[in-house]
């Protein structure tokens, strides 16, 4: 089972350089669901449907080796945290992340 999230890279470059990625899941389960499967991530304060990590260096590099393996957009050859087209924020971009599918519960009847 698989779960699509909506991502977004805003590039912070005052100091040292580091990147909020925010991931957009449709609902909070699904964004707890893919909580284990993304290294640097917790859930979002404003949105329960959210997961924002606020990243540099290696940690950086390490998530955006896994957000990258994950995408389902990859016709669109921009690396997340592109400059092409805005110096703020990198190309919006889709994941799927694989999840565990919940066990099933028995029913009573």
């Amino acid at each position: 089972m698989k779960v699509r999230a909506e991502g977004w890279l805003k590039h912070h470059f005052w100091g040292t350089y580091c990147a909020t990625i925010v991931l957009s899941f449709p609902d909070a389960a699904s964004a707890k669901d893919a909580l284990p499967k993304l290294p640097g991530f917790k859930p979002g304060e404003k949105s329960a449907n959210a997961l924002v990590a606020c990243l540099s260096g290696d940690a950086f590099e390490n998530a955006k080796t896994a957000i990258e393996a994950l995408r389902v957009d990859v016709n669109k050859r921009e690396p997340i945290d592109s400059c092409a087209h805005s110096v703020d924020y990198g190309p919006r971009f889709t994941i799927e992340v694989p999840i565990t599918a919940p066990a099933e519960q028995k029913s009573l009847f």
